[in-house]
């Protein structure tokens, strides 16, 4: 019995995280990857952190939030459950958990600057997905997860997120602001005319707020350290793979091997990539190659349309081959940009799935998806 690559790559892993451009399925994708663990029996969590809300809707879902829900799939021996971060949760969740005291926690929470830091700071959502990503893989109730991330320039801040959050909290620039806090403030330095005089124009309470949360915020610090190293540790781990979703747009592939050199440098496990939207030729369709007399009469035989003047049937005729000729040679191209992208990606499998007649929105769409993922390959 074959085994397709879809199923290599659930075999061997606990983490599956989708990665790609925008635009390609890759929500979609990372639904049906969920799906399929729960027909070979898993207990699988698809969780998202990508604010469009696309899963909730490949899902067939009114709405997604925070709350872990369960998919309903009647004939499935597993479970499939599916769940969106909340990047504000997410992190005073991190808050309650390092903070060593409620007086500490509650400081933080009020404090101004941790408002900004944990809903709008630059990679703070990458930042947190990865400590959420973390939290549910340790707490062993999953066999699998699958992580959706946002397109591929967040992506890569998503995977980049820890390592640079650890280096910036042993920074030394971080490490002297902390120090200087917990002295006695920002204000309380040799060079107190300095923040006087930029007081005059951002309130020197700026500054004593940024001090108060900076020595608030290093009580976090061990904890913190901790976590990204072993979130790192999650992403290098033998269990964990990562899917790159793309399109057969020589853009998006280019993109998609742009992000497959990105995964070698950070030294984590490829475990394949999904070409979605793949024209296949009309080779087993007689007609693409009949005449225009031909498909006209053709078209005359069809219900009410003897009442369609011939003249109009050859027009008809003629650009119903014209489309077919094309579709066939994008589908020639598609079909030379796998064969190419398959050698560049090797071992990894590269798995391609049809482009549908309509996008996929619902449980019926999306297991008619699973099984094409499942059967087809480059």
């Amino acid at each position: 019995m074959t085994t397709s690559p879809i199923d290599q790559v659930l075999a061997t892993s606990r983490v599956v995280v989708c990665v790609g451009s925008g635009g390609v399925g890759k929500t979609t994708t990372s639904a049906l990857i969920a799906m399929h663990a729960a027909y070979r029996g898993q207990r699988a969590l698809v969780m998202t952190i990508d604010p469009a809300r696309r899963l909730a809707n490949a899902l067939g879902l009114d709405a997604l939030d925070d709350e872990v829900q369960r998919i309903d799939l009647p004939d499935a021996s597993g479970e499939m459950w599916a769940t969106m971060l909340d990047m504000k949760q997410a992190f005073d969740e991190i808050v309650e958990r390092y903070a060593p005291d409620a007086k500490t926690r509650d400081a933080i929470f009020s404090n101004r600057f941790y408002r900004y830091f944990s809903t709008s700071l630059a990679g703070a959502q990458e930042l947190s997905a990865s400590e959420k990503l973390y939290e549910v893989v340790a707490s062993g109730e999953w066999d699998l997860v699958v992580l959706d991330t946002p397109p591929t320039t967040n992506a890569l801040d998503f995977l980049d997120a820890p390592v640079r959050f650890f280096e910036a909290l042993d920074s030394k620039v971080f490490q002297w602001a902390i120090d200087t806090s917990r002295r006695g403030g920002l204000l309380n330095m040799g060079a107190r005319f300095v923040t006087s005089t930029l007081g005059r124009f951002t309130g020197s309470e700026f500054f004593e707020e940024l001090g108060e949360f900076l020595g608030h915020f290093s009580a976090l610090f061990d904890g913190f350290r901790d976590r990204t190293r072993a979130t790192f540790r999650l992403f290098a781990d033998a269990g964990t793979r990562f899917v790159i979703v793309t399109s057969p747009d020589p853009l998006t592939v280019d993109e998609a091997l742009y992000f497959r050199r990105r995964l070698d440098e950070l030294d984590v496990r490829l475990g394949g990539v999904v070409v979605n939207r793949v024209r296949r030729a009309f080779a087993h369709n007689a007609w693409v190659d009949a005449s225009l007399d031909a498909l006209a009469d053709r078209l005359g035989a069809l219900d009410g349309g003897d009442r369609i003047a011939r003249a109009l049937r050859l027009r008809i005729a003629r650009k119903l081959l014209s489309n077919a000729q094309e579709f066939d040679r994008l589908a020639a191209r598609d079909a030379g940009v796998l064969r190419d992208l398959a050698g560049r990606v090797e071992p990894a499998p590269v798995v391609a799935v049809p482009l549908y007649a309509s996008d996929v929105h619902d449980l019926e769409a999306l297991e008619q998806m699973r099984r094409d993922l499942a059967s087809s390959t480059a």
